[in-house]
């Protein structure tokens, strides 16, 4: 006869969630990411990191020894970004061996050194997913971003390339001054090859504490407007908010969220953070054990508590800025000080849930 399952059927949703919630409870870092390096091909406007010098890269073997440790501390997801990861002559090597020790890999490319030799490796090795930046859809547009001519082609050749071969594929866009006007063309180009689509409108300073990345801004009323247009946007923004503000905040701390608690970031160099963006406060991995840093140096960044008044923690639109220690850091160099653009943002997103938002009338 057949024998009953004891393992129930559940979808991958549902399977995250529940791992994700076990893992906080624990303190697993089943999610990380690593910038394979920091050099790109192309020199957009609005990167963080925008450097096409090596940084003192790691090496292959120092690499794959960093992804042995992560996997042995329990973790699963990894996100390979950079910089653009396929500049690395040793990229496949890397890949591999991370395929290898089961992790579910995102991979962050802007497509344009995707080769029919490349598409043909992630056709075998299937990633998790390929998630393409899509900056545009003309060359002009393309070109004005990225400060290149050519990629647009070359990026879309290598979507398709992709697609050819049935691989996970996501894209998604930066929305800048530059790009605002294609923003409907990326939508319906994504709905019309069946490819998933999400843009983010919040531009931050670079790393290196240069804020050129914030002259292609939008305003935020320029932002809410983009919000407002867009119901499954404005749906997926209230159950966020519904589900973020039952949560229990330990008010006394600096960090709320998962950073620290279920993922990490690793840097080109070797330097592990809390997360991609707050990089104030590394751990040298070329130096010590993943797990030392994981379970003794990140502790005492995530727990550390506020000295002083922290007025975001107070805020009734707490979950509607996305304020938090990073960018503060990038924005002000102050991880304590709210972002003046976050902050704009919150209070009008906070009026859209009024039956009749005031921005529609001539609120600045």
């Amino acid at each position: 006869m057949d024998c009953p399952s004891l393992i129930p059927d559940i979808n991958y949703g549902d399977f995250s969630k529940r791992l994700h919630q076990a893992v906080v409870r624990n303190r697993i870092p089943v999610g990380g990411s690593i910038d394979l390096t920091n050099r790109c091909n192309l020199r957009c406007v609005h990167c963080y990191i925008n450097d096409s010098k090596s940084q003192d890269e790691l090496n292959t073997g120092e690499l794959t020894g960093i992804l042995d440790e992560i996997a042995d501390e329990g973790c699963l997801w990894m996100l390979f970004s950079g910089g653009e990861p396929l500049l690395r002559k040793d990229f496949r090597d890397i890949y591999l061996h991370a395929k290898k020790r089961g992790f579910l890999i995102n991979l962050f490319t802007n497509a344009t050194l995707i080769t029919e030799d490349i598409a043909d490796y992630l056709a075998d090795w299937r990633p998790f997913a390929v998630e393409v930046s899509l900056y545009g859809l003309s060359e002009e547009t393309y070109a004005s971003v990225t400060g290149v001519k050519g990629a647009f082609e070359r990026c879309m050749q290598g979507i398709e390339m992709m697609r050819e071969r049935d691989i996970p594929l996501r894209l998604k866009s930066m929305i800048l001054t530059l790009n605002k006007h294609e923003l409907e063309g990326m939508i319906e180009f994504a709905r019309e090859r069946d490819v998933e689509f999400r843009y983010d409108t919040n531009i931050h300073a670079r790393v290196d504490g240069s804020d050129d990345p914030n002259r292609y801004r939008l305003e935020p009323m320029e932002v809410i407007k983009m919000d407002y247009a867009d119901k499954r946007r404005i749906k997926a923004l209230r159950q966020f908010v519904d589900y973020a503000s039952k949560a229990k905040l330990n008010k006394k701390h600096v960090f709320h969220c998962g950073g620290g608690l279920n993922s990490f970031h690793i840097g080109a160099d070797g330097l592990l953070y809390l997360c991609m963006m707050y990089r104030k406060q590394g751990y040298n991995l070329r130096k010590g054990s993943f797990a030392d840093g994981w379970n003794d140096f990140i502790p005492g960044i995530r727990y550390r508590e506020i000295e002083g008044e922290y007025r975001c923690s107070q805020c009734e639109h707490f979950f509607l800025c996305g304020q938090c220690p990073g960018w503060g850091q990038l924005e002000n160099g102050d991880e304590l000080k709210a972002s003046d653009f976050l902050c704009r943002l919150a209070h009008l997103r906070a009026d859209v849930f009024t039956d009749e938002p005031l921005w529609q009338t001539e609120i600045s």
